[in-house]
């Protein structure tokens, strides 16, 4: 017989169950709105920490990661978190953490969640990685991070990505395309009311524009910057807007260099920003330099190798140093300027900057010769030329390489120019064979005198080298023997007809070390000025071994250059123009004439 109280029994416990199913859901939900409302809380207190205490802003965000689970954060209090973390490690100088941290972020999947996190951790990589010149892997995060992108959305993520984008294309020197991207970021923000986020927009557009020699753009946009970083108290954009100003005005108005200099140093505290203000204090010490205000030049370098030495920045250390020995000089303190360039290149070659060492060096000969100690001098040149060479020692393999594959792609267009030429002449004329033998003939008479010319060149190198070691084993022969080295009474010594093959020897030692011809505004004077010889000598000396202008002698190095990074893998997706612009070229056309004069063909043929 069946229980009647059966079925009333059952029913019971199964409410039961399911009342206790969705109190214990509502009591979770609750403790998780309040878990997630508490980390929001406290990530606010971590960001507010990491200005005087990134260390204790850390910790506490580390201690909130820990309490909660990741799956009760929304997308923006998991981006909030990885912000403040990611501020928090560069403001300690941990660079490889943070890069680290992002990187697992960006390459991370999230079920459930929008691409929010990985949009920013690739914008931030992108960025670091550009300030930081590695512009290749921070295409490769920048593309990564368009892909996830709604083409059809406008926000306020995209905009900042086509910002870092213009910046990274102008640094590699596509300035047109990285105008068309700045200028559509700014429509962006605009059209989205976001006037804010303006000002390093502004200041990406206006580099680009004084980059272009625009310079009427290019201060427009400067002073644009300047009013919205200023009236939305963005201190640190505020105060690179100012040293822009600074840097414009610095060769045409010193005056209002000045000012903006000064304006930019008085802004921010040193303590507290001290990284941020070195390059404007370091601008500033060098134009009171140039004025001749040589106390407030010399405080503001140590001001500035202090806080370099802080913060381990080399690169600051050594120019503020070298600042420093150059202000020394000008006050007559030759002996104070001889140990600090000394120190300074100590450091450097602890450092294993060589190239920084070698310019070290040269200041420390240059007062060796002013004092008369001519032995330390020479000991010191020596020193700089065996450093020369084995940093040289690639640049001549790869200028070797160049020209061999120069030569063998001229033979190769000969040769398809003659083939070419004999199948149409064959076509049009019944003398046939007198016409192929005519061609060759005068394609061998072009190799021949090719060759003769690649001949002549090693020949004169060659010659050059041993003239050199010559001199430099007569001259230690009569340092050895304790004979006085008679110092230089002129500036510009005549020329002795002997001495032509060593000073242009010289000549050709500068331009290949020292590279001036990547500086587009290069003068005569500066040469001359560097080398310590008269203009008429130089002139004369590169007419008579390379039958050339100093104009053309060194676009022949330009040219060279170009040819280079047309050959080179890496490269190749960059324009010419740009390649022509890093090689030291003022402007297209005179790129175009200068290449068309020394290799009578045009630049696309070589890539």
């Amino acid at each position: 017989m069946n229980n009647p109280k059966k079925p009333v029994f059952q029913t019971s416990i199964l409410i039961w169950f399911c009342v206790m199913a969705c109190f214990a859901a509502c009591n979770s939900k609750k403790s998780g709105s309040q878990t997630a409302g508490k980390f929001s809380l406290e990530s606010k207190k971590a960001g507010q920490l990491i200005a005087t205490d990134p260390r204790a802003a850390m910790r506490l965000l580390d201690s909130l990661v820990q309490a909660v689970s990741p799956e009760v954060l929304t997308d923006n209090q998991l981006v909030d978190y990885i912000k403040i973390k990611s501020e928090a490690l560069m403001k300690l100088d941990m660079r490889d953490s943070a890069y680290s941290f992002m990187q697992r972020y960006q390459s991370g999947i999230f079920p459930g969640r929008s691409n929010a996190v990985k949009i920013y951790s690739g914008i931030w990589l992108s960025q670091q990685l550009t300030n930081d010149g590695k512009y290749f892997l921070a295409r490769k995060y920048l593309d990564e991070t368009f892909k996830l992108f709604d083409n059809k959305t406008q926000s306020y993520q995209k905009a900042i990505a086509l910002n870092i984008e213009g910046s990274l294309l102008s640094s590699t020197g596509d300035y047109f395309t990285a105008q068309k991207k700045l200028l559509e970021a700014i429509k962006i923000f605009e059209s989205l009311g976001d006037t804010m986020t303006l000002g390093p927009v502004y200041l990406n557009l206006a580099g680009n524009y004084q980059s272009l020699n625009d310079n009427k753009l290019s201060l427009l946009y400067y002073r644009k910057a300047c009013r919205i970083t200023r009236s939305y108290h963005d201190s640190l954009n505020y105060l690179f807007a100012l040293n822009n100003l600074g840097t414009f005005y610095r060769i045409s108005n010193p005056d209002s260099a000045e000012y903006y200099f000064l304006k930019a140093k008085n802004m921010l505290p040193m303590k507290q920003f001290a990284v941020e203000t070195l390059p404007t204090r370091f601008h500033l010490a060098g134009l009171y330099y140039e004025q001749k205000k040589y106390t407030q030049a010399l405080e503001l370098y140590n001001e500035v190798l202090s806080a370099s030495r802080k913060h381990h920045i080399n690169s600051g250390v050594f120019r503020a140093m070298s600042g420093i020995g150059n202000v020394y000089e000008a006050q007559q303190k030759d002996n104070d300027a001889l140990l600090i360039f000394k120190e300074a290149g100590r450091l450097a070659a602890l450092s294993g900057e060589t190239p920084v060492y070698v310019e070290l060096l040269e200041a420390e000969q240059y007062m060796y010769e002013k004092a008369g100690r001519y032995k330390e001098a020479f000991a010191t040149q020596k020193t700089i030329r065996h450093l020369n060479d084995s940093l040289l020692a690639l640049d001549k393999q790869i200028a070797i390489h160049d020209l061999e594959f120069a030569y063998h792609n001229e033979k190769l267009e000969r040769r398809n120019e003659s083939l070419s030429a004999n199948m149409l002449l064959m076509k049009n004329r019944m003398h046939a064979n007198f016409i192929i033998l005519v061609i060759a003939l005068v394609s061998a008479l072009v190799l021949g005198a090719l060759l003769f010319r690649i001949y002549r060149l090693y020949r004169q190198r060659d010659s050059a080298y041993n003239i050199l070691f010559e001199k430099y084993r007569h001259d230690t022969r009569a340092g050895d023997s304790g004979e006085e080295i008679i110092p230089a009474v002129q500036l510009f010594p005549p020329l002795i007809p002997d001495q032509s093959s060593q000073i242009y020897q010289k000549v050709i030692e500068y331009f290949e070390s020292e590279k001036p011809y990547l500086n587009s505004n290069l003068r005569f004077d500066d040469v001359t000025a560097q080398l310590r010889i008269n203009r008429k000598t130089i002139s004369d000396l590169i007419q008579q071994h390379a039958g050339m202008s100093f104009n053309m002698f060194v676009n022949s190095y330009r040219i060279k250059e170009v040819l280079m990074h047309l050959a080179s893998p890496e490269l190749k997706n960059y324009k010419i123009e740009a390649l022509a612009k890093e090689a030291g070229f003022g402007s297209k056309t005179a790129f175009y004439k200068a290449f068309s004069q020394i290799t009578g063909t045009r630049p696309s043929e070589f890539r």
